[in-house]
């Protein structure tokens, strides 16, 4: 009886790491690009639609890649109030810390709701 496990071929774990390397550079391509619009000097906030619109992307690819990114959630802020169009708002938690309103300071800390991707 032979107890030996196949040893994986060169080529197929070269090609595996190739497109794990590829998957990885596309999500920091794109992590980069939404940290760059919520930073964008233009707005103090943004709504989800107004990011794929820069985009040229739907709003539910947007909220997709935030649901799949770990290190976007971390770094993204989603405020307790909506735009008046109803929209949620969005920026980093470092602009959020730097050029917040009182008013969005008060909500935020005294909000008994907290607002959670999922609720996008």
């Amino acid at each position: 009886m032979n107890n030996k496990r196949k040893k994986p071929r060169l080529k197929s774990i070269v090609r595996e790491n190739i497109r794990a390397v590829g998957v990885v550079k596309d999500n920091v391509v794109e992590r980069e690009k939404i940290i760059s619009a919520l930073n964008d000097e233009r707005y103090s906030v943004r709504i989800f639609p107004g990011i794929a619109k820069q985009f040229g992307v739907n709003e539910r690819d947007i909220v997709k890649i935030f649901k799949s990114d770990e290190y976007l959630l971390h770094k993204a802020k989603i405020l307790r109030r909506k735009s008046a169009s109803g929209d949620y708002l969005i920026t980093t938690k470092a602009r959020f810390s730097k050029t917040a309103s009182f008013m969005d300071r008060f909500i935020d800390i005294f909000s008994t709701k907290r607002v959670d991707i999922g609720d996008v």
